[in-house]
């Protein structure tokens, strides 16, 4: 739910409206990485699999991310 920079200035406050939408910024950006990460990893996939048809490709069993407790 988007809000117009007055009002979430006025609930937040001028500082900590900043910070939100930084935070907002920093969110979308990271999933910007995400995706393009996940299109290299399949674009590697596909040309291991043309390259090397016959060998599985090795995966870790824990995917769990870094940032998560």
């Amino acid at each position: 739910m988007r809000m117009p920079v007055s009002q979430t200035n006025a609930t937040y406050g001028t500082k900590a409206a900043r910070s939100r939408r930084h935070l907002a910024a920093l969110d979308i950006e990271f999933a910007r990485q995400w995706c393009k990460a996940a299109e290299t990893a399949h674009e590697l996939e596909t040309r291991y699999t043309l390259v090397l048809p016959d060998e599985t490709i090795m995966r870790p069993s824990n995917l769990s991310s870094p940032l998560s407790p």
